[in-house]
């Protein structure tokens, strides 16, 4: 079974990777709707070993605004990457993994 989650990482620092000012749909009332925090997109496989649930990490990506892409502001190994949704992340990490199971089915 896979299981993807988008998580929020609140950070201190200025310069830090990824780190941007994101919407938290989950905050309490005293924090921030908006921290400074890194937003992570993970895929893993879950594994039912005794209790609970084991979760093997097979893919993280970072997001970033849009806004934040077309400054030219972010740089992954020298590179300007293009702009993608979470959504657009889940499918692509999801179309990694199914290549690496072939023949099996849902």
């Amino acid at each position: 079974m896979l299981a993807l989650d988008d998580t929020i990482n609140p950070k201190t620092g200025k310069k830090i990777f990824g780190c941007a000012s994101f919407f938290d749909h989950a905050a309490k009332t005293n924090q921030s709707k908006y921290p400074w925090s890194q937003n992570v997109v993970s895929i893993g496989l879950l594994k039912n070993c005794q209790r609970p649930l084991g979760l093997l990490t097979a893919g993280v990506s970072f997001l970033s605004h849009g806004k934040t892409i077309a400054t030219k502001k972010v740089r992954v190994e020298g590179k300007i990457p293009s702009f993608q949704t979470k959504f657009e992340q889940a499918i692509e990490m999801l179309l990694e993994i199914s290549a690496a199971f072939p023949g099996t089915h849902c």
